[in-house]
């Protein structure tokens, strides 16, 4: 019986700590993507985050570095970009955004 108990507690424990760092990560990346698009003068019209497709980062990705296919408005145009938050070996903690633009504008 205090088994149950113990392993119960460990496993509400253990998926507080992964939902808190799901959050973190998640706000961490909105920061830097958004900080990103100011520089680059770019309004975000839609960001969906890739899980197993990450277009040109296919190689060069890990699950600390989530990578975006964006939608952009920039100069009038609309126009999409895969963008690949954080850097190795920090991850997010280092917050950085790599961007590959499509040669195909969106529409």
């Amino acid at each position: 019986m205090s088994f149950l108990i113990v392993s119960g507690c460990f496993l509400a424990a253990l998926t507080a700590f992964v939902h808190q760092a799901w959050l973190f990560q998640n706000a961490t990346v909105t920061r830097a993507i958004d900080e990103w698009a100011r520089q680059q003068r770019l309004v975000v019209l839609h960001q969906e985050r890739r899980l197993l497709d990450t277009g040109p980062f296919f190689a060069l990705t890990s699950a600390d570095q989530p990578v975006f296919l964006l939608r952009v408005r920039a100069d009038g145009e609309e126009r999409r970009v895969w963008v690949q938050c954080g850097e190795m070996p920090w991850g997010v903690l280092a917050p950085t955004v790599s961007a590959r633009w499509e040669n195909v504008r969106a529409g």
